[in-house]
């Protein structure tokens, strides 16, 4: 499955209105939690980041082509703040 990757939530609500592929986008700073876009679509924080044990290759919904979610992916590593501040402008 080809997710289409926005660079915020504005920008995901924006990709998933092209209605052509399943989204995924990177969480501003301090969303940590299941949230929702500016036009009300559900943001699912990936379950890797979030559930101890849990791994891509057991989850596996980002490879799911028809969810109804966008999938959130919270920033970190060396790149942390610059990956934040897209996701803030967008």
């Amino acid at each position: 499955t080809i997710n289409l990757s926005a660079n915020g939530l504005k920008h995901a609500d924006q990709l998933a209105a092209l209605n052509i592929a399943p989204v995924a986008t990177i969480l501003p700073p301090g969303v940590e939690e299941n949230t929702t876009t500016p036009e009300g679509r559900k943001v699912v924080v990936c379950p890797a980041q979030r559930i101890e044990g849990m791994t891509c290759s057991k989850c596996r919904l980002c490879q799911l082509a028809k969810r109804s979610v966008i999938i959130g992916f919270i920033p970190h590593g060396n790149a942390k703040r610059k990956t934040g501040a897209v996701a803030v402008n967008n």
